[in-house]
């Protein structure tokens, strides 16, 4: 849970600048031009996010495999399957070192994998991906179900403080 706030809130709040950009705003960028389905220019701007994350964590970081697993997803939507596929198995390579087969990350860059395959009709290698990543979200889910249990359920309302606390403690 730790590791997983962390990486969110890196994605998010962290900056960096090379090239006169941030990480930050490379990833909205990318995002920006992937929800107008101007899918080259996103390509461009996830680039330039994965040299920023690269630079910034190192690349055999978690932060970096999310980036990496950006990339390869739209490469996938482009239908660049030869570019999207060494990426995404870089990603879980990386995932699976730093954070474990049992992550979320892990879990939706496996799915990811398995879409691909799909996409190739290679259905041969995309069945057992898929049902490995359903596994893991099926853990994952169960924890969030349990979390969201104790924030809906807890009589203090739950505080920044109480949660932080709570999280610190493993009482979630």
């Amino acid at each position: 849970m730790k590791t997983y706030v962390k990486i969110l809130l890196l994605n998010f709040f962290l900056i960096s600048t090379v090239f006169g950009q941030t990480l930050k705003e490379a990833y909205d960028k990318t995002n920006e031009f992937r929800a107008k389905g101007d899918y080259h220019t996103a390509i461009e701007w996830a680039e330039k996010a994965l040299a920023l994350a690269g630079n910034d964590f190192g690349r055999q970081n978690e932060t970096y495999a999310v980036f990496l697993n950006h990339l390869a997803y739209l490469d996938h939507l482009i239908g660049r399957y030869d570019h999207a596929e060494p990426l995404y198995k870089q990603a879980l390579g990386i995932q699976k070192k730093t954070l474990g087969e049992d992550h979320p990350f892990y879990a939706t860059s496996l799915d990811n994998l398995a879409v691909l395959y799909k996409s190739m009709g290679r259905y041969e290698q995309a069945e057992p991906s898929f049902a490995r990543a359903n596994s893991g979200l099926i853990t994952i889910l169960g924890a969030l179900i349990i979390f969201f249990s104790w924030v809906v359920n807890n009589p203090l309302k739950t505080s920044y403080s109480n949660l932080s606390s709570a999280i610190k403690s493993g009482r979630i």
